[in-house]
């Protein structure tokens, strides 16, 4: 409900359920429920996890879904014999997170946007995603935990979504 809120941008906030969670137990049990979509869609799923990533306060769910988020969008745009690679890396601070995809890129004027409520796009005559609410959710999670998500990517050379995190929300 909390999502859907949000969706229509009725939520006036996401509500965080805190506890200490592993970043990398996290992204490997992600990381799993999508290989076999990725097998089928004969996308390589590599994963570079840094088992030394601290424990970090968060809500393990929300934070699952903007992994989740950020691997479908990836398996929507790579074609079969691309790869997505998922990493996590301890930093001074906290922790960052990378999707990293071979597909074919973001234009620039698109980049702008990507965060928007309902912002759609067609990539190399594909159908766009879903109702456009997907990233837009995503940040305003991310946000909440204190952190903050940017996207780098160059057309015809893959995407890279960064998601860095503090050891706790600011808001604690």
């Amino acid at each position: 409900n909390e999502l859907l809120g949000l969706a229509r941008g009725q939520g006036a906030a996401i509500t965080l359920r805190i506890a200490a969670v592993d970043p990398t137990q996290l992204l490997q049990a992600v990381t799993r429920t999508f290989a076999l979509q990725a097998e089928q869609k004969q996308v390589e799923l590599k994963s570079a996890f840094d088992e030394s990533c601290p424990r970090i306060r968060a809500d393990a769910v929300k934070l699952s879904w903007v992994v989740s988020n950020l691997i479908a969008n990836a398996l929507r745009y790579t074609p079969a014999g691309g790869t997505i690679s998922v990493s996590s890396k301890g930093t001074e601070s906290g922790v960052r997170l990378q999707v990293r995809d071979t597909g074919p890129g973001i234009a620039p004027a698109l980049r702008e946007h990507l965060f928007e409520r309902f912002a759609q796009w067609n990539v190399n005559g594909a159908e766009p995603g879903s109702a456009g609410l997907g990233l837009a959710i995503v940040k305003e999670i991310v946000e909440a935990h204190g952190g903050r998500i940017f996207v780098d990517s160059a057309l015809g050379e893959g995407t890279c979504f960064t998601v860095e995190l503090p050891l706790g929300p600011e808001a604690m």
